[in-house]
């Protein structure tokens, strides 16, 4: 009864793996340097959008908006 169960084909053998490439480096002044202009452009930025923000922790820093307006000639 050997053609009932057919011989099951042998797998081929694995080939060894290539060994790795070596991870770059993240390190480098290179990229130090990008971060560091990330870093002075978002300050930037940051300073910027300050200026323009009239409110404080306090409330208005503008004391001409809360005077009441006098009387002419009088």
């Amino acid at each position: 009864m050997g053609f009932l169960m057919p011989k099951t084909p042998t797998m081929p053998t694995i080939p060894a793996p290539k060994p790795l490439p070596e991870p770059p480096s993240y390190d480098d002044e290179e990229r130090k340097k990008e971060i560091e202009e990330r870093r002075a452009q978002v300050r930037r930025n940051r300073k910027g959008r300050k200026q323009t923000i009239l409110t404080g922790a306090e409330g208005l820093e503008d004391d001409s908006l809360l005077v009441k307006k006098k009387k002419l000639g009088g």
